[in-house]
């Protein structure tokens, strides 16, 4: 362990960590120092680090521990294990600059971004097997022309890799709103099946529960697509909403005394159903407080 941490302190070993990262990643990690953590297992801790990401997003983290698997390393094999950001600040910028406005590529479909966003968990998952990522008091800043128009603060997160899911824990405080959690299980495998002659693949939101600010909800989402568009989409839900919900709505729509609905409001069984050139299909059941139930 002396010997490991002497190394890994010493110039020579800073410059080959720094280039190994920068050539991984494509220069898009870069940190200031790396150091050796023995509690509470061992790991490398990085300061410092900071993430440039294309379309104006950007991760500042204090400190990133990563810890691998102690069992593979006996055979010389790296495996992660378990990657922790402490005081994360994650900033999206939703500006556009006027001078790559002309030239910019088009705006990735929504299912391209599910596309992506499954390529890379298969990627992570080839290399590190039941990685679990945590983020402690992290902040998430919105911004547009330089103003904040959306902050989160006192972010707390886990994302586990299991066999065949991914199951996400998240909560924060969103400024001048209120509290926030959602946890749910995404199933990211690609189960290709054929319709039609198009190669069509599903991804489903399992298991899913939200609060924010004074309301509740469970649910799952069904999603079939094929790489470039979206096909379908089946969403089921329940919930309740509270009254500082229905106030916030009232508010933001200006809506007088007489056209806000009493809370709580009870949603039990809504089931929404789109396909892509059909019509939307809604099925609900709403009852409100000292009221009457629609359906």
């Amino acid at each position: 362990i002396l010997f490991a941490s002497l190394y890994i302190n010493s110039e020579p070993a800073q410059k080959r960590i720094k280039a190994i990262i920068a050539q991984k990643t494509g220069d898009v990690v870069k940190f200031e120092r790396v150091a050796l953590s023995l509690f509470p297992r061992p790991g490398l801790a990085f300061q410092q680090v900071n993430i440039n990401i294309p379309e104006g997003t950007s991760i500042r983290v204090e400190s990133t521990k990563i810890y691998p698997q102690l069992l593979p390393l006996l055979i010389g094999k790296v495996r992660i294990a378990k990657v922790k950001f402490e005081k994360p600040d994650i900033i999206v910028d939703i500006s556009e600059n006027p001078k790559k406005r002309a030239v910019k590529d088009k705006h990735s479909t929504p299912a391209e971004i599910i596309e992506n966003v499954t390529s890379v968990i298969s990627s992570v998952r080839s290399v590190a097997p039941g990685l679990i990522a945590v983020v402690k008091r992290g902040k998430l800043l919105v911004r547009e022309n330089h103003h904040d128009v959306a902050v989160v603060r006192k972010i707390y997160a886990r994302i586990a890799l299991e066999s065949k899911e991914v199951e996400v824990k998240v909560k924060g405080d969103i400024d001048k709103l209120g509290e926030f959690s959602a946890r749910g299980n995404v199933d990211a495998e690609k189960n290709n099946i054929l319709i039609n002659g198009l190669s069509m693949s599903t991804v489903t939101l399992k298991n899913v529960q939200a609060s924010v600010f004074d309301s509740s909800f469970i649910g799952s989402v069904v999603i079939s697509k094929t790489a470039q568009d979206i096909n379908s989409a089946d969403v089921t839900i329940s919930g309740e909403i509270g009254p500082e919900t229905i106030q916030l709505v009232s508010k933001t729509f200006s809506l007088p005394p007489e056209q806000t609905l009493h809370a709580p409001v009870s949603i039990s069984n809504a089931h929404v159903v789109w396909q892509a050139g059909a019509k939307l299909a809604i099925v609900a059941t709403a009852a409100i407080e000292d009221g009457p139930t629609l359906s």
